[in-house]
């Protein structure tokens, strides 16, 4: 009995280790072509399996891209609340955000590829909803330490503006990820925060 055991779990590690092979293979096709013109059997290929063995761990296609989602959440999360840590100025704050989420594009490869697939396939417009949702979140953080919030309307462009569209931008028009950063925490400390409170201490 002992002896079964052990040998069910030498297949489930084998297993394990295919879809984890199929996750990456998926990973790195998406980031050379992006998610729409990937396709199973390029996936089997790039993982060194059979088309059949990719049907059997992903059913579906949208099964891959959902686990190559969750591979990517796992190994790279969102920047979190403790960016704001160690910053008590509202204008820090805000800088500390920009660098943050900028950093953290700059980290994808073929982030601007998925950028402009979001229309296209409905997990990564769930997934730069949830990043549009903790930028939201974020924000609100770190203009808590004023006494008179800015209107809805201002922090809804300044969400915005934290967006992977905004980094594309300022990064196809020559500036470095820090440069981006800079020139965006600026505009959202003029719009966002008192004519004192905007030089940082």
């Amino acid at each position: 009995m002992t002896r079964r055991r052990y040998r069910l779990g030498k297949r489930g590690q084998a297993a394990e280790d295919t879809r984890r092979r199929l996750v990456e293979a998926t990973y790195a096709l998406h980031v050379e072509q992006g998610i729409v013109a990937t396709s199973m059997k390029q996936i089997a290929e790039r993982a060194g399996v059979a088309v059949g063995t990719v049907y059997h761990h992903f059913p579906q296609y949208a099964d891959a891209i959902n686990a190559c989602g969750a591979h990517v959440m796992e190994q790279a999360p969102m920047p979190g609340m403790s960016v704001l840590d160690g910053h008590a100025a509202p204008a820090d704050r805000l800088r500390a955000l920009a660098v943050a989420w900028f950093t953290y594009y700059a980290a994808r490869p073929g982030w601007a590829r998925l950028h402009g697939e979001r229309d296209q396939v409905p997990q990564l417009a769930a997934m730069f909803e949830a990043q549009r949702e903790q930028r939201r979140t974020q924000l609100a953080a770190a203009l808590r330490p004023l006494k008179t919030p800015p209107p809805t309307e201002s922090q809804q462009m300044a969400v915005a503006l934290l967006d992977t569209g905004t980094y594309l931008s300022l990064r196809e028009s020559g500036l470095d990820v820090l440069e981006a950063a800079e020139e965006i925490a600026a505009v959202l400390c003029c719009r966002l925060l008192p004519a004192p409170s905007v030089r940082s201490k």
